[in-house]
């Protein structure tokens, strides 16, 4: 990820799968979940979607569908109630994963329900801020039962994969693969040039107008951090 300097800085090592972890409260933050798939992307390893305290849920939100059509793996959870617990735990069977995702969406209470033992004290949602207490200040490894290793890693409210070109954006986001070499400059960005399939597939509404704003966001942030690196 990128530091408050806008240096790469290491989150977790040798990773095979990064599982997000959403919840009802605090709210879903989309670019942000966005932004770690991308880096699942870039990085070549997999992602799983957790949504977390979904005995609380009184929806399933729409957006998840958008990412259970780019076949990314979408599991609703309740360490609560122990809703999807045993298929989130088939998904981490045999991989390093790293647990992560907005403070106060319950991973450490989700952690505790996958290992079966309470490792860790699971810190009260702040009512100030709505964005929950850390209960993990360091990034700790743990080994499943099953097979496989998991990290839980410190809430993260600000987060950036590290990108070097900004051109290798478009990469991140998996539904932009197929249309990509159809546009028509092999260094459209995707944002204003002519005859870029990517916006065509937008225009046709192939592509989530969500996710299109997400890869925008990513894109300047990414210019933006690489210009000040210069």
């Amino acid at each position: 990820r990128i530091d408050n300097r806008g240096r790469p800085e290491i989150v977790a090592a040798n990773l095979s799968q990064l599982v997000v972890v959403l919840a009802p409260d605090p709210a879903p933050d989309w670019f942000l979940l966005d932004r770690y798939l991308a880096a699942a992307e870039l990085q070549g390893f997999d992602a799983v979607i957790a949504f977390n305290k979904v005995d609380l849920a009184e929806t399933i939100p729409a957006e998840l569908d958008t990412y259970a059509k780019l076949d990314y793996a979408t599991i609703c959870t309740s360490a609560k109630r122990g809703d999807g617990l045993a298929a989130l735990s088939s998904a981490m069977q045999d991989k390093r994963s790293a647990m992560i995702g907005q403070s106060g969406v319950g991973k450490s209470s989700l952690l505790n329900a996958v290992l079966g033992d309470a490792l860790q004290a699971v810190g009260a949602l702040s009512e100030k801020s709505g964005q929950g207490r850390h209960t993990t200040s360091t990034s700790v490894l743990f080994t499943l039962a099953d097979g496989g290793e998991l990290i839980d890693s410190p809430g993260v409210r600000d987060y950036a994969p590290f990108i070097e070109d900004p051109r290798t954006v478009a990469n991140g986001f998996r539904e932009f693969g197929e249309k990509i070499p159809h546009c028509r400059f092999q260094d459209c960005r995707h944002l204003a040039e002519p005859d870029c399939a990517v916006k065509a597939a937008l225009a046709d509404e192939q592509i989530s107008t969500r996710r299109y704003a997400s890869y925008e966001r990513l894109y300047e942030l990414t210019a933006t951090l690489q210009a000040e690196r210069r």
